[in-house]
């Protein structure tokens, strides 16, 4: 998918008007050592939970019994789109998010 992006980059067409989509999920190394941790507070639900480097939101919600939706895991569908008011997030995978979704202040919880 990234070749034929550039591609497509290359021959003109603006990166917004791209859209790619995986199947499958994430691939997790059980065995990676767990980092630092932090808080989530989920606001609808006002709920909180403990985030340990590693974790997605989407895990951190799991555990809290807060339902957020979700289909793909991988971070291209956009179906966990959600907006975060403060503190900060790594996304290994964004591809579901448009420029201006980014600076409207939307992540994807997966």
């Amino acid at each position: 998918m990234d070749a034929v992006k550039t591609v497509l980059v290359d021959l003109g067409v603006p990166i917004d008007q791209i859209r790619t989509e995986a199947f499958g999920t994430d691939r997790r190394d059980p065995t990676r050592k767990v980092g630092k941790s932090g808080k989530v507070r989920f606001l609808d639900s006002g709920k909180s939970a403990s985030a340990r480097e590693g974790e997605t939101l989407l895990d951190v919600a799991g555990g809290a019994k807060v339902r957020i939706d979700s289909a793909c895991r991988s971070g291209t569908c956009g179906t966990c789109m959600v907006k975060l008011r403060a503190g900060n997030v790594r996304m290994s995978v964004q591809d579901a998010l448009s420029d201006g979704d980014r600076e409207d202040g939307y992540i994807l919880a997966r």
